[in-house]
């Protein structure tokens, strides 16, 4: 859903160097990136590659680290994401993915019908009374 790269990461699109259509990653990029970094990625192939530093200035990744850094920083993050209650994480997700690209009032309408849809969660209450208790929520069966 995000990515980081070590700093002495490259990136760039093979397919044209092997006679292939780069179909699915520039397709991806069409949502992240500027359109003239997808054209650029999709049709320099490996005779062109960008650092870790512009993918980060571009919005390919959203952070750059030291390359021994690299796994702590994506464990800390996962561990962050399996604190939080694992039903929201889901509904976020794929939230996220459905509106990407819709008009706002369209995402809008499509976030309201999932809080109401994702209203009945018991993660919800646990993560209420967790709050107000002053303590970590427990997600799950165990919650209450």
């Amino acid at each position: 859903e995000f990515a980081i790269a070590a700093e002495h990461a490259t990136f760039f699109d093979p397919h044209v160097d092997r006679g292939l259509i780069p179909a699915e990653e520039p397709l991806l990029y069409l949502h992240m990136i500027p359109w003239q970094w997808v054209m650029r990625i999709a049709l320099l192939g490996t005779k062109d590659r960008l650092d870790a530093q512009t993918a980060k200035a571009i919005g390919l990744v959203t952070e750059v680290v030291p390359k021994e850094e690299l796994m702590p920083t994506a464990y800390r993050y996962a561990e962050i994401i399996a604190q939080q209650s694992p039903d929201a994480v889901q509904h976020a997700v794929e939230l996220l993915w459905k509106c990407k690209g819709l008009p706002l009032a369209q995402a809008l309408d499509a976030g309201w019908m999932a809080i109401g849809a994702h209203s009945s969660s018991p993660d919800i209450e646990e993560g209420m009374r967790a709050f107000l208790e002053k303590r970590p929520p427990r997600w799950g069966p165990t919650a209450s």
